[in-house]
């Protein structure tokens, strides 16, 4: 399975993704353990728009949230 829309729905949520988003953060938990993803758990307090989303995941994960980069670690 290839993720392919839940990136979209960022600022428009419409349900569409459920699937897929449960699948990332398996993956993300599975890749990178379960402290990284609390880490960006804890900060989404402080985001206030999408770059400020993907400069904190970059900042933890090493690289931007790109369907490149979920189909790379999805097991």
């Amino acid at each position: 399975q290839k993720l392919k829309k839940f990136l979209d729905q960022y600022s428009n949520w419409n349900g569409n993704a459920y699937n897929e988003s449960t699948y990332a953060v398996k993956s993300l938990m599975d890749e990178f353990g379960r402290d990284k993803l609390l880490i960006l758990i804890k900060s989404l307090s402080g985001i206030k728009s999408k770059k400020d989303f993907e400069g904190l995941f970059k900042k933890i994960y090493g690289s931007s949230p790109s369907y490149s980069f979920f189909n790379k670690i999805l097991k």
